[in-house]
């Protein structure tokens, strides 16, 4: 999760230092209809990451999410930072997550990009956040103890 933590510091701080400075006279607006190349998955996590936020209200799963796009896979990665110490509370709580959370994610994320994502194309890894410690793994419908 560290590592994941200080990629994801990374990119932000790549964005930041990448952002094109205005010339002068141009208009704050014309750069925001200039077109930059970015890997669908990656559009696809962030748009997925929000959706999940304003979510969780709804659904009340209140763990923090965390999500990335693994171009090596071509897998969304959900990181769920909770509270649960075991196993088997933690499988509940991913549980929950999938049936109430990810579901209807999958299903606005599909219809807004016209995609056919399921859980499949996801990881999603659990976390006690006391430790962090990653406790399990739900990838391709089965569950990794870690």
């Amino acid at each position: 999760m560290r590592k994941r933590f200080q990629i994801a510091c990374l990119i932000v701080l790549i964005g930041l230092v990448s952002l094109p400075t205005f010339a002068i006279g141009q208009a704050a607006s014309d750069s925001l209809t200039s077109t930059e190349p970015m890997m669908k998955g990656h559009l696809v996590a962030l748009y997925l990451s929000h959706l999940m936020e304003g979510f969780t209200n709804i659904v009340d799963y209140d763990a923090p999410i965390m999500v990335g796009f693994n171009e090596s896979e071509a897998k969304i990665e959900i990181d769920i930072l909770g509270g649960q110490t075991t196993i088997d509370r933690a499988k509940k709580s991913t549980d929950s997550f999938r049936l109430k959370l990810l579901a209807i994610s999958l299903d606005a994320l599909n219809e807004h990009f016209n995609l056919s994502l399921s859980e499949d194309d996801i990881v999603i890894s659990y976390f006690d956040k006391a430790g962090p410690k990653q406790l399990l793994t739900f990838r391709d419908g089965n569950y990794t103890i870690e």
